[in-house]
């Protein structure tokens, strides 16, 4: 019994120093590695303190979240284009200008129709 307590203060005494250089390094580490995924989801558009802490207290779930979290600055650019208002191509050939003698397609800035000859309006 005693021989137990003599080699567990043998080690806590001799490699203190080493165990407590390694959890400060652990802890600069995290600190390190939740401030780069706190900015990588400032960058996507999201609140990057709460970011921080997830991935300082749990690191693997963090940064998984930050890989999977999608781009909401990419999101705001996509949702103001116009993408359900595209046109079919049918709707594009009607939009084509013809000419009203003969229905050949023009160019806008035409003045004769080159199938026909005739003016165009």
């Amino acid at each position: 019994m005693y021989y137990r307590n003599y080699l567990l203060d043998y080690i806590i005494g001799t490699y203190l120093w080493l165990i407590v250089f390694i959890a400060i390094l652990w802890f600069i580490i995290h600190i390190l590695v939740a401030k780069q995924f706190e900015s990588y989801a400032n960058d996507k558009g999201y609140n990057g303190s709460k970011i921080f802490w997830i991935c300082f207290f749990i690191m693997p779930l963090g940064i998984a979240m930050v890989w999977a979290m999608p781009d909401r600055k990419t999101r705001d650019v996509i949702s103001k284009l116009n993408i359900s208002g595209l046109k079919s191509k049918e709707e594009i050939k009607d939009s084509i200008p013809k000419c009203r003698y003969c229905g050949t397609p023009i160019k806008e800035n035409a003045k004769y129709c080159v199938k026909c000859g005739n003016r165009i309006e």
